[in-house]
């Protein structure tokens, strides 16, 4: 159930990105399966800009629902937090 000003909730989010990550890798898989035997005149055609693009947004995908996992299991880790080490000369 969406929320007070319509904005998806963590549930309906998951749902909706495992949705689109089946539809890439589909289409990643049809793309290997026929990488050599292109068709031009058909709908077929896969460029490999097309393909690479399709990773990139697998790999996008595969961690937004990553993250939105862990918030639900109470374990997001903070990607922000960066850690300095300080050497000083003696």
């Amino acid at each position: 159930m969406p929320g007070p000003l319509g904005e998806e909730t963590i549930g309906e989010r998951l749902q909706r990105l495992r949705t689109e990550l089946v539809r890439v890798r589909a289409t990643l898989a049809r793309h290997e399966n026929n990488g050599a035997s292109h068709n031009i005149g058909g709908a077929a055609f896969v460029t490999e800009i097309a393909y690479e693009k399709a990773q990139i947004r697998q790999r996008k995908l595969e961690e937004q629902i990553s993250a939105l996992e862990n918030r639900l299991n109470g374990t997001a880790a903070r990607s922000g937090i960066a850690y300095t080490n300080t050497v000083m000369d003696a």
